[in-house]
């Protein structure tokens, strides 16, 4: 005799089950002071472009693989370019980058790329292509540790 009733298949199509917006509400992490300042909310004065910074800062702060609470399609690999020649790490940046920042659904691509190098700094800007517009980012990356 089997331990679960028999029963005809339930038609989820008959409940009007809807998926609820996840809050955007969070603390504005300043990755330049590195503090909390404030809040990013899309509703608030920045609107939906300040939340989506907000995120596209954490992607480019966080190096993938290094932090066990993100999954491995979370963050931007850019520690083993650490004493490679500039050459081969500035069109590496530039897909490392495209590549974390497209994994989030909200990004469709990163253009407007210009680079310049120091003796042993990268420093890139770049445009985001979000669905919400455009935002403008930068970035050093440091070669020699």
């Amino acid at each position: 005799m089997p331990l679960i009733p028999a029963s005809e298949a339930l038609d989820l199509t008959q409940f009007n089950i809807t998926q609820p917006d996840n809050p955007s509400l969070t603390y504005y992490w300043d990755v330049y002071t590195n503090r909390m300042t404030g809040y990013a909310d899309k509703s608030g004065p920045g609107g939906k472009k300040d939340c989506m910074r907000q995120a596209i800062h954490h992607i480019l702060f966080t190096e993938r693989y290094k932090w066990k609470i993100y999954s491995d399609n979370y963050g931007v690999e850019l520690a083993d370019l650490f004493g490679q020649p500039i050459s081969y790490c500035i069109p590496m940046i530039k897909t490392r980058i495209t590549e974390a920042l497209t994994a989030d659904d909200r990004i469709k691509d990163v253009t407007d790329w210009t680079f310049e190098t120091d003796y042993n700094v990268v420093k890139t800007w770049f445009t985001v292509v979000t669905i919400f517009g455009n935002v403008s980012e930068e970035m050093e990356v440091p070669l020699n540790v």
